[in-house]
């Protein structure tokens, strides 16, 4: 199972932030861990809030699939044994 422990909050989202007042701030942070975490869109967003919510959602989706292709270029380099070894560096250090 590949559980991500973090995502990532992008400095261009404070303009949607500063926007909103304290309550529809917290409901809105809420609702970004809730997907996050979770993967459930919000159901209680002011409609501001929830534009917000959409353009920042729609950056986590990008986010998680280039994590995701990242995950199985890993998994199918680890296939094959990993990085290869260099004999040359090998043998130099055994000397």
């Amino acid at each position: 199972m590949d559980t991500k422990h973090s995502f990532i909050i992008y400095h261009d989202y404070e303009k949607y932030f500063t926007q909103l007042n304290l309550t529809e701030r917290g409901r809105l942070i809420t609702a970004i861990f809730n997907f996050n975490i979770n993967g459930v869109e919000p159901e209680e967003l002011s409609p501001a809030a929830y534009m917000a919510f959409s353009f920042m959602r729609d950056q986590f989706i990008r986010d998680n699939e280039k994590y995701q292709k990242r995950l199985e270029r890993c998994r199918k380099n680890g296939a094959k044994g990993g990085r290869p070894k260099d004999l040359d560096t090998l043998s130099d250090n055994a000397e």
